[in-house]
């Protein structure tokens, strides 16, 4: 089950950031949605399989706590397993219909020797 916190608002479709975690950098991939709308983002892969997903959450906007219908964010968090090119892909839709998904959105990134998921 995925669990709720608490972030900025965030005016932007996407905003990626790097951060330590448990001795492990990450790249979160952060996407503005309404699960109370039925839909959601998934995150369908990337081209080079150089990344790996962790974490994947949805998160409330600071301010909309108990608000029934308020958007929030869709935390994805990667880490690199091998250096170079990818592009990561990710889907608005709702899992039950089979229509094409209301919005795409893809991110360019290089994983550096270090691992360190950064996007370009």
């Amino acid at each position: 089950m995925k669990r709720m916190v608490m972030l900025l608002s965030f005016s932007l479709l996407s905003l990626s950031c790097v951060s330590k975690v448990s001795n492990r950098v990450v790249m979160r991939v952060l996407l503005d949605g309404n699960p109370t709308t039925g839909y959601g983002w998934v995150f369908k892969g990337s081209d080079n399989n150089r990344v790996k997903l962790v974490a994947s959450e949805h998160a409330v906007r600071s301010g909309s706590e108990g608000l029934v219908g308020a958007p929030g964010t869709f935390v994805f968090s990667f880490e690199g397993i091998e250096k170079g090119d990818d592009r990561l892909h990710f889907e608005y839709s709702r899992s039950w219909e089979k229509a094409e998904p209301a919005r795409k959105h893809t991110v360019n990134v290089w994983i550096d020797d270090d691992l360190r998921v950064l996007e370009r």
